[in-house]
């Protein structure tokens, strides 16, 4: 007789639980690395990712549990980071833009007075 050990549907779900957690901390990882490069394209790809383990997670329910308190304080951090990141991109991105606009004007100006 061969023994096996049973899995009970709280045990199932924290299981469950952790792999869809893991996921979405390395998909949070790699999102941050993207932004860092400059890479809006694939941090918006992974973006669409997120969502889901997002979903998933939350109708668990289980990041409102004291034992998961870790957990969700790095969710948070990693978020945090990522949306301080997203402005200073955004921020970068409205320089340059203001840049561009200035030399289109400059331009303008030298061709109307030649």
């Amino acid at each position: 007789m061969s023994f096996q050990a049973k899995i009970t549907e709280p045990e199932k779900n924290i299981e469950d639980f952790n792999r869809l957690y893991q996921e979405l901390v390395s998909l949070l990882q790699q999102q941050i690395k993207y932004i860092q490069q400059g890479n809006i394209e694939g941090m918006e790809k992974i973006a669409e990712q997120c969502a889901g383990y997002v979903e998933k997670i939350g109708l668990m329910k289980l990041l409102d549990k004291e034992q998961f308190e870790a957990q969700r304080l790095q969710l948070r951090d990693l978020y945090g980071k990522l949306c301080l990141l997203i402005t200073d991109q955004k921020q970068k991105t409205t320089e340059e833009i203001r840049k561009i606009r200035k030399t289109s004007k400059t331009l303008d100006i030298y061709r109307s007075s030649v």
